[in-house]
């Protein structure tokens, strides 16, 4: 009977830790405010004590978007962070979640659009200076001057040949 008592105290006080962490864990609470801001102050109540808390931006409940810095709980398991949404991130309604631990709680965030309107097209810049002058290259009337000699001097050789060549025809005569 002994083994049986402890065997009962024992589960007795797990059931009591277990109960203690659920309702701690359910305890936990999250605001941001304002909305609809990319500045805003995260508050925690009921996190674990003296723990670092992971704040981040989630688009749905599976597509990181942003992790800010760390937090800090005070021994109550408050804590408190200024958070600054980067502009480049795009305006959306958000999940920002904080997690110590086992100890996980969220709240939907909107981070508003600051891209602002296009501006008006800026007058042109004054012209740059000349560039300097480049290097000097060959005449090119040399070049083509040389080409048409040996042109010309090919011509008056062909010329010459086909003057000398002169075709005999021969026929002959079937019809004796």
């Amino acid at each position: 009977m002994n083994k049986i008592a402890k065997g009962l105290a024992t589960t007795t006080f797990l059931l009591l830790l277990v109960a203690t962490i659920a309702e701690v864990a359910s305890a936990a609470t999250l605001t941001a405010t304002p909305d609809n801001s990319n500045i805003f102050n995260a508050t925690g109540t009921g996190f674990t004590a003296n723990s670092n808390v992971t704040l981040q931006l989630w688009n749905g409940s599976t597509t990181l978007i942003y992790t800010f810095p760390n937090a800090t709980t005070d021994s109550s398991g408050n804590f408190s962070a200024i958070l600054i949404v980067p502009t480049s991130i795009p305006n959306a309604t958000y999940t920002l979640t904080a997690t110590t631990g086992t100890v996980s709680q969220s709240v939907s965030q909107t981070t508003p659009d600051l891209t602002g309107p296009t501006g008006a097209t800026g007058a042109t810049g004054a012209t740059g200076p000349t560039g300097a002058t480049g290097a000097t290259g060959q005449a090119a009337s040399n070049i083509l001057a040389y080409g048409a000699i040996i042109i010309s001097v090919m011509a008056l050789v062909a010329a010459a040949i086909a003057a000398r060549y002169t075709p005999t025809v021969v026929t002959k005569r079937t019809d004796h």
